[in-house]
């Protein structure tokens, strides 16, 4: 682990189609690799800068890109299940960067929903990306478990009020939203100060995100199947999956890598979809000599 960054990040929105999209910039003081971290659905555009904290891709010049809807970022009025497309993701991801780093090629970190962000923001804007990780990335997006029945109940209305009721329970109570979380591990919490930090950063944007918004989100990924698209890109990716993913199962990862021209593959074994509570570690170092191999 390397010192802390002497700079602090600072946060901008940039406006696309509509929607205003929160970008923290820590791009001021940093040197190298250019790399653009997204985050994953129902999470905080915060929470990539925690989790380098300290390390070294927080040395380097990176942003961290709020998903569509996510606070503070802020969807149009009227946002609905059929504005959820590919496109949606692709103009969010490629205002940024441009926003930022103008032609400038970069790196895309991906986790989860921002995983699927970078696959699809490769695909439009080739020539802006020079290597891509999917970090439990998805292109088809049925989900399992937990999250997977909430997309289900999201795309009728009576269940979808339902699932309204119960993301504004969670909401209520930062020891509600914490049991959330633990449903979607693989096992017990390790208790420390970081994933404290985390926790907390996470529902405090959690509380604020815009509710409806998040079930538009649930519904419309679940009718997305991109697959056909991955056998266009030519960009190097690193498919990095959970062998105890519960949410996006480790058959999704090689769904992907099978279709995409020059993947690896990298199943981490005891580590489920929340990857900072259960593998945060490995997967950095293996996000670094990914970057550091490109570079």
């Amino acid at each position: 682990m390397s010192a802390e960054r002497t700079v602090e990040p600072v946060q901008r929105m940039v406006e696309v189609n509509g929607h205003q999209i929160a970008v923290i910039d820590g791009t001021k003081g940093g040197s190298g690799p250019a790399i653009v971290f997204v985050h994953g659905i129902l999470m905080s555009v915060d929470l990539w800068p925690r989790l380098i904290r300290g390390t070294f891709l927080d040395h380097c010049r990176w942003i961290s890109v709020g998903l569509p809807g996510h606070h503070p970022s802020a969807a149009p009025e009227n946002f609905q299940r059929q504005d959820v497309t590919e496109a949606l993701f692709s103009d969010c991801l490629t205002a940024a960067i441009e926003a930022v780093f103008a032609e400038e090629q970069v790196h895309l970190v991906g986790w989860s929903t921002g995983g699927y962000a970078a696959l699809m923001t490769v695909f439009e804007h080739p020539n802006k990306v020079k290597s891509v990780i999917s970090l439990s990335g998805f292109v088809q997006g049925q989900w399992s478990h937990l999250l997977g029945h909430f997309q289900e109940a999201c795309r009728s209305w009576w269940r979808g009020w339902m699932v309204l009721v119960g993301m504004n329970l969670v909401a209520w109570s930062p020891q509600l939203y914490r049991a959330f979380e633990w449903l979607v591990t693989i096992k017990r919490r390790p208790e420390s100060a970081l994933l404290d930090e985390v926790t907390e950063l996470s529902y405090n944007a959690y509380r604020q995100h815009d509710k409806q918004v998040l079930r538009s989100l649930f519904a419309g990924l679940r009718d997305i199947d991109s697959s056909a698209r991955l056998a266009e890109i030519q960009a190097p990716v690193l498919v990095l999956g959970g062998e105890r993913d519960k949410i996006v199962v480790p058959a999704e990862a090689e769904h992907i890598a099978e279709r995409l021209p020059h993947a690896t593959l990298i199943q981490q074994s005891d580590v489920g979809h929340m990857f900072y509570v259960e593998g945060r570690e490995q997967t950095l170092l293996r996000i670094e000599e990914w970057i550091r191999q490109w570079e």
